[in-house]
């Protein structure tokens, strides 16, 4: 039995890579021609779209010294270069140069925003240098602009050196407590060593090294705030030009991309008509109601349930099943008919779809709601791993189920009975079981194994007069057609608004292939609307 399980299992993977190249080769068969033009039409008209003309922009730059106390190192040169690079950009600064320089007929218009964007400045790491700059369509503006926003500095803060000079010990305070506190650290780990006649140590040398760094540092940041503290407040000569006259150079626009564009056009053409073709393939994809086209995709249509009501989050979900298993009378009819006909006894339904979220759960609990109502011992079975929902729509414990039950069977042993009442007379539920929550890494067609569910449904048709199993989705899931082999017959869901033409032919071409006897619902679908 297990022999012939996997010998079936390979033949319908082959179907199925065999469906996945056919459908392949038709999709490229019929669109390629749409894709090859939108390449040829994109490559076309990128030649003729032209670049954006491309402008240089010229940038004057100022060298600027910041003129420091004699005695004052490299320390306080770098902490004033980036207080004054700070200060050249403030947006007081900037707002106070404003007014002067949209008295140009060039800027007359120009905001601190924009004249934020135009101006930059930088210090020069290891030097008392900045460098001021500013950026305009030509050297004169740039020129302009960099010249004025450098006598607005020099206009604000002339005055104000002690602003900047405490500006400046604020500055190097701050570096002092920092200072001090990695030497307490650094003379702790000595302590510490020499406690432990360690002081011959590498690592002693190491600290002992850091240690005489960090108080050379305290030394010069001392030496430093006692020099700024001395200075003398009239003396203005804060800042020196290296170079009166602004340094201009020239910033190329972009080159023209046109060969860049026209290399990349077949790869932007093939992604554009490959989406295209997509989107246009999924309208042409969808069933169709009407016609010759319907007959050859939906021959056998046993019933239609026109509203498909969404019972994830219903609390009177019951009382909505119980309403839609009015609509199911009909295909119950059906079905015992169809049996009548060929001469065989109705015991088990598989209830499927192609791909799934088209009402196979819906349908077969409106069914066997239906069946139980008519008088029939019946036995809804969760047969969907993926997404097991029937015990919570009729709000029963998923305890042991079809998963424990199959598994016991396949290795000889008789299990406790999976099944559950329900509230509705003659209406029985078997959940999915727990079995998949405490092995999830267990491979999918080992879940519905055959040499578990044949026994398990023998055992079952001695206790029911109808099982209807509600398995996965035919087409993507290997343990339904397990399911479908045991099966008198399959109910074969479609939905008229989410389910493909190609999916229903694969569904149908492979229960045709399998020698089942099917029919086909259509969910959500007016009757007056399908011929």
């Amino acid at each position: 039995m297990i022999g012939k399980g996997m010998k079936k299992y390979s033949e319908i993977n082959q179907f199925n890579w065999r469906r996945r190249l056919v459908q392949s080769i038709k999709f490229t068969f019929r669109w390629g021609w749409f894709i090859l033009l939108v390449i040829i039409l994109t490559t076309v008209a990128t030649r003729f779209i032209t670049d954006p003309p491309s402008f240089s922009i010229y940038e004057a730059t100022l060298q600027v010294d910041v003129q420091l106390p004699s005695g004052t190192g490299f320390i306080a040169d770098n902490q004033s270069t980036a207080l004054y690079t700070k200060l050249f950009t403030d947006p007081d600064t900037l707002n106070y140069a404003l007014p002067q320089i949209t008295k140009n007929k060039d800027f007359s218009g120009l905001d601190l925003r924009s004249l934020q964007s135009f101006i930059t400045a930088s210090p020069v790491i290891g030097t008392p240098t900045l460098q001021l700059s500013a950026i305009a369509i030509n050297a004169k503006d740039a020129n302009f602009l960099v010249t004025t926003v450098y006598q607005a500095f020099l206009s604000r803060y002339h005055a104000n050196r002690m602003d900047v000079v405490n500006g400046l010990e604020k500055a190097l305070s701050a570096q002092m407590k920092q200072v001090q506190s990695d030497l307490s650290y650094t003379n702790s780990q000595l302590q510490s060593l020499r406690a432990q006649n360690r002081d011959n140590t590498s690592q002693y040398q190491f600290y002992l090294d850091q240690y005489r760094r960090q108080t050379q540092i305290q030394n010069s940041i001392n030496t430093e705030l006692s020099n700024l503290g001395q200075q003398d407040t009239g003396n203005n000569d804060l800042l020196q030009l290296v170079n009166s006259t602004p340094h201009i150079t020239s910033i190329p626009g972009k080159t023209p991309s046109i060969s860049q564009r026209l290399a990349l056009s077949p790869i932007v053409g093939l992604i554009m008509g490959l989406g295209g073709a997509l989107l246009a393939s999924q309208f042409s994809n969808s069933l169709p109601l009407r016609g010759k086209k319907r007959e050859l995709i939906l021959p056998h249509i046993a019933a239609i349930m026109p509203v498909l009501p969404d019972l994830n989050n219903n609390r009177m979900r019951m009382q909505v099943l119980r309403d839609t298993s009015l609509e199911s009378y009909p295909l119950l009819r059906r079905l015992r008919y169809q049996a009548e006909e060929y001469e065989q006894r109705l015991r088990v339904i598989t209830v499927t779809s192609p791909k799934g979220l088209e009402g196979k759960s819906t349908v077969a609990t409106s069914l066997a709601i239906a069946a139980a109502q008519s008088g029939l011992r019946t036995l809804l079975v969760d047969a969907n791993p993926k997404n097991p929902v029937l015990h919570s729509w009729f709000q029963l414990p998923n305890t042991n189920g079809i998963l424990d039950a199959i598994r016991s069977l396949a290795t000889g042993i008789v299990s406790s009975s999976p099944i559950v009442i329900t509230h509705i007379p003659k209406l029985g539920l078997i959940p999915i079981g727990k079995s998949i929550q405490r092995r999830p890494s267990e491979g999918q067609e080992e879940l519905l194994r055959i040499n578990g569910l044949q026994p398990f449904t023998e055992l079952l048709s001695n206790q029911a007069d109808l099982i209807i199993y509600d398995g996965s989705s035919l087409l993507s899931d290997p343990n339904t057609i397990n399911l479908v082999s045991l099966s008198d017959v399959v109910v074969l869901i479609t939905d008229a608004q989410k389910s493909k033409s190609s999916r229903v032919l694969a569904a149908e071409a492979l229960l045709s292939k399998m020698g089942v006897p099917y029919v086909t619902v259509l969910n959500r679908a007016l009757r007056e609307n399908v011929e």
